[in-house]
């Protein structure tokens, strides 16, 4: 019963007596009709106002000294024993004393263009912490990742075996429809040694080359070449397939995802198992850069490769981390819950995206594409606060906010509701800053000049966009005029920065956490997931000796430990026993058509008497 709301006492705008008759500077007769009072619009002149300490010329707000705020310390108790003195300052017209802010009669209400939303030109009082600034996170960042002690086995939770095989299935599907008799079965340790090629191709920054150049032996891909000939690379290119084709059509009237909705799915619900985020969400939109053919491509003048294909994603505004994603599939029906379909499609968006995080008491940062009234208020209900820039046309803006040149250089105006905050910061001379936050209370400002909403901005407004420059870093992505593989590589991108994160929590030491290590990362788990396929081909004896060369040099750098046996010996050792069937020389080109029935003892390959060498048994 004592913790009672403040707010619930005030029955009228201005305020009511303690004996329940409205306070009035003009005392009413008892033959006079009650009238309820009207709302005091700021800056109007026409206001009936006596207050001697403001003027015509000067409307702005005199704001009084508060003790700096922080989000997690409880608030000081409003002072039951300056009710008095607070009756007094309403009355004399003091604006500087600072009980006059724990007064609601002394508040000045300023109707935004909407001539509906009210703000207030002082903060309301606080008896305690808001249960919306409580944070309630888990102290293990990292669930579900005990076994992970290798950077392989990081990424491999993002990309699973599940998704993998998925893969496999389709690709021998299409391919085998395509190619008939002549396609040769590929399996899960060579789709991981594709990936881990894409992988290390993108750390490399060989991702834009052809796939000629990318097999060359002067300026080509060692590893690539161990692990694939140029042909099955490129059919693996052109099979590669997410779903059952034959079966598309039917899916593709209810989902226009269905190409790849499979692969996307499982991807997304991995992201949300291995990690849990700090008290600061960002959400913004990612383009991931595409020219080919699509219904729902998009064009943003603003960003970097102006076409391609949008993304919204929430992140973890200290790790970069993509928490949860939603895929921007041109127009359609909205998803949303019923609580947050009286918001814009952007609104929603945020909703959606924040929703696995209700109750948890964290804050979201978004830009002004994102923010809005209705939007802070329905995050507020599940106890997240709201941070980010306002755009300068929305109707709920008090009419001063929504001018240019309204402040000096680095003054703040600052406007209240009950649980929003919106400042307007003049950063530049032909330019002001909006923004509104649920998390700050009150109008504080730091040292430098700077509001301290404008600071926390600042601190997390950039994890989305942060991800985004990672994944252009280091991108796997080839020249595809295929969407669903656009998909595919971005997929790749991301699961190599989620996995980076999930390492660098749990083994913070280590050299491959360094801020500078991303690349050698990247590339130590392309390796790992290329060297079983390598090892497998090296067995085989139909690659020509440049290819064996080549596969064990790749095989002695990568295990420097055991020797590479696979490779054969620049000359080969001659069989005691000639071979009964005469072939051609592995060494000798074809246009010589020198045959031979010599082989080695160590690879059984047919050598002539030129490329032979004879090693005895006790060398």
């Amino acid at each position: 019963a004592m913790e009672r709301n403040i707010f619930n006492s005030i029955s009228v705008p201005l305020g009511d007596d303690d004996d329940g008759t409205v306070s009035s500077e003009n005392e009413m007769s008892d033959e006079d009709e009650w009238v309820p009072p009207q709302p005091v619009v700021a800056n109007d002149s026409s206001s009936d106002s006596d207050d001697s300490s403001s003027s015509d010329d000067d409307c702005s707000p005199t704001y009084t000294e508060l003790l700096p705020a922080t989000r997690f310390e409880n608030q000081p108790s409003t002072s039951t024993s300056n009710s008095k003195n607070a009756d007094e300052s309403d009355v004399t017209g003091d604006d500087n004393d600072t009980n006059n802010v724990h007064d609601p009669t002394s508040k000045t209400i300023i109707l935004g263009k909407d001539k509906e939303t009210q703000w207030y030109n002082k903060p309301f009082p606080e008896a305690r912490t808001p249960r919306k600034n409580i944070l309630k996170l888990q102290k293990n960042k990292t669930p579900n990742t005990h076994h992970v002690t290798e950077p392989v086995e990081a990424f491999l939770l993002y990309i699973d075996n599940k998704m993998i095989q998925t893969i496999v299935n389709f690709t021998n599907k299409e391919a085998e429809k395509e190619r008939g008799d002549k396609w040769k079965d590929t399996d899960a340790t060579e789709i991981k040694a594709f990936i881990g090629c894409l992988l290390h191709t993108g750390a490399m920054h060989q991702n834009s080359i052809s796939v000629e150049l990318l097999f060359s032996q002067v300026d080509g891909n060692p590893l690539v070449r161990a692990a694939f000939s140029m042909k099955r690379f490129s059919h693996l290119l052109n099979h590669l397939r997410f779903d059952d084709k034959s079966t598309r059509s039917k899916r593709h009237e209810r989902d226009v995802l269905a190409p790849i909705r499979d692969l996307w799915e499982a991807f997304h619900s991995n992201l949300g198992k291995y990690f849990v985020p700090g008290e600061n969400l960002t959400v913004d939109e990612q383009l991931v850069p595409f020219r080919g053919r699509c219904s729902f491509i998009q064009y943003m003048p603003s960003k970097p490769d102006k076409y391609g294909l949008q993304i919204f994603w929430a992140c973890d505004a200290a790790t970069n981390y993509p928490l949860r994603g939603a895929l921007y599939l041109g127009k359609e029906s909205t998803t949303a819950r019923p609580a947050d379909r009286n918001m814009g499609i952007a609104a929603q968006t945020v909703s959606t995206l924040t929703s696995d995080f209700r109750g948890t008491g964290r804050n979201v940062t978004c830009d002004n594409y994102f923010t809005d009234l209705k939007l802070a208020e329905n995050l507020a209900k599940d106890k997240l606060t709201l941070l980010g820039t306002v755009k300068r046309n929305k109707r709920f803006l008090p009419k001063e906010f929504q001018e240019k040149k309204a402040l000096d250089l680095g003054e703040s105006k600052f406007v209240f509701r009950h649980e929003t905050t919106l400042v307007s910061y003049q950063s530049k001379k032909q330019k002001n800053v909006l923004l509104l936050s649920t998390m700050h209370n009150k109008g504080d400002i730091s040292e430098g000049g700077k509001p301290d909403i404008v600071l926390a901005y600042n601190k997390t407004k950039g994890g989305v966009d942060a991800m985004d420059q990672m994944a252009h870093a280091f991108t796997t992505k080839r020249k595809s005029k295929r969407w669903p593989m656009v998909y595919f590589y971005n997929i790749i991108d991301l699961a190599s920065i989620a996995s980076r994160v999930v390492f660098r929590s749990k083994f913070p030491t280590d050299d491959l956490s360094k801020d500078d290590n991303r690349q050698r990362f990247n590339l130590t788990v392309a390796r790992a997931l290329v060297v079983a396929h390598i090892q497998r081909r090296a067995t085989m004896s139909s690659h020509h000796e440049p290819v064996r060369q080549n596969i064990a040099c790749v095989l002695k750098s990568l295990s420097p430990a055991e020797p590479a046996a696979q490779g054969p010996p620049a000359k080969c050792a001659k069989r005691d026993k000639p071979a009964t069937k005469q072939k051609r020389c592995s060494f000798c080109p074809a246009k010589k058509d020198r045959k031979t029935k010599t082989t080695c003892s160590t690879c059984d390959r047919h050598i002539c008497q030129e490329h032979a060498v004879t090693r005895y048994q006790n060398c």
